[in-house]
C-alpha cells in the first residue's frame, strides 16, 4: 500500500531495466533525484545470542530539490507520516543544509563542492526521530 502511495506522488522507486522506448518517454518527463531506499536491517549477537530482522526505508534526498519536497505532498513541515526538520541535521539550522554542508567541506578540504549535494538518512516517522547516521553525497558537477 505505502508503494502505491509514493509511486502516486511521483517517487521513483527501483526497477529493472527499462525499454529504449520507455528511456525516451523518461528523458522528456520531470524526474527527481530524490528517492526512498527499501530493504532490511539484521542484527545478529553471539554471546548473549540475539539475533532480529526488520524493514528499514531510507529517504535519498537531493538537497536542492529539499524545498519543493516539502511544499509537496510526501514530506511535511508539520506533523505527517514523514517529517524533514532542519534541526535533526548538520549544523545551525538557520542555514540551509546544502550550504552548511558545503562550508563544512570546503573547510576541512580546502575544496568547495561544485555538484548537487544528497543526503541518505532516516526521516521522522509520525514525529518520531530514530536517526543514528545521516550520509552526505557531495557529487561533482558532472553527476
Amino acid at each position: 500500500a505505502l508503494l502505491r502511495r509514493l509511486l502516486g506522488l511521483g517517487l521513483p522507486r527501483g526497477r529493472g531495466r527499462l525499454s529504449a522506448a520507455c528511456r525516451r518517454a523518461l528523458r522528456s518527463a520531470a524526474l527527481t533525484e530524490s528517492c526512498i531506499y527499501a530493504g532490511t536491517i539484521r542484527h545478529r549477537r553471539l554471546e548473549p545470542s540475539n539475533e532480529f530482522s526488520h524493514a528499514l526505508a531510507l529517504a535519498y534526498v537531493d538537497l536542492e530539490e529539499l524545498p519543493a519536497l516539502l511544499h509537496g505532498k510526501l514530506l511535511a513541515r508539520g506533523p505527517g507520516p514523514l517529517r524533514f526538520r532542519r534541526r535533526d541535521y548538520f549544523g545551525d539550522r538557520t542555514v540551509p543544509l546544502a550550504a552548511a554542508v558545503s562550508d563544512r567541506v570546503a573547510e576541512l578540504s580546502g575544496v568547495r563542492p561544485e555538484g548537487p549535494i544528497r543526503l541518505l538518512t532516516q526521516l521522522r516517522s509520525w514525529g518520531m526521530c530514530f536517526n543514528p547516521v545521516s550520509f552526505y553525497y557531495c557529487l561533482d558537477r558532472c553527476a
